[in-house]
């Protein structure tokens, strides 16, 4: 009897040891206070909302002539970033702190270069500008702003005459009044100063 007894006791004492084991151990080894205190930082980048704008986008430039640049009508917007910072205390408890990540517009750029003007052609650049993030773990983007052309043109091309048959007496007469200057299609402007050749041949 005595023998049945301690074995029910030493199979008490073994569920009861396991049943010790078996129970969660919590954080315990965490500072004894179920937490380790620290700091988490996780950050969304902003984005584009709209594009910008630019006008004019030609331009006639006349040889040797200051080459115009065209204006931003109507800057980007971007929509903001997040920068959250989430912090645990060793009780466990918890608390996020979220700033705005704002992004500036630079200046219009241009990709190529504009002219110099010192050349005839036909150039077109894109036009863009940098979105500048407050904060630096986001990268600076670029936004679209269309695209302008420059005609550069010679002024130096030759100028054309026509001749109205019915004045031709008058021409011998060394009339001007029915001399036309023509200028070729590609030049921007009229020249102000015509130099008239005296030897001038009409073709009937």
């Amino acid at each position: 009897m005595k023998t049945k007894r301690n074995v029910l006791i030493w199979a008490m004492v073994v569920v009861s040891i396991a049943l010790f084991l078996s129970l969660p151990r919590g954080k315990a080894q965490n500072n004894g206070n179920g937490c380790v205190a620290s700091s988490e930082t996780n950050y969304a980048c902003g984005s584009i909302a709209t594009n910008g704008e630019i006008d004019p986008t030609y331009f006639c430039v006349n040889q040797g002539s200051s080459v115009p640049l065209p204006g931003l009508i109507t800057p980007p917007s971007f929509n903001n970033g997040t920068k959250t910072v989430t912090t645990t205390r060793t009780d466990c408890s918890t608390t996020n702190e979220t700033t705005a990540i704002t992004y500036s517009a630079g200046p219009l750029q241009y990709d190529p270069a504009p002219p110099n003007g010192s050349t005839p052609g036909t150039y077109t650049s894109s036009c863009y500008i940098i979105g500048t993030p407050s904060d630096t773990h986001c990268d600076p983007t670029n936004v679209p702003c269309g695209s302008v052309t420059w005609n550069v043109v010679d002024t130096n091309e030759l100028v054309n005459f026509e001749f109205s048959p019915s004045a031709f007496l008058e021409i011998l007469n060394n009339s001007m009044n029915y001399i036309r200057p023509v200028v070729k299609a590609a030049n921007c402007q009229a020249p102000t100063n015509l130099t008239f050749s005296s030897n001038i041949k009409v073709a009937l």
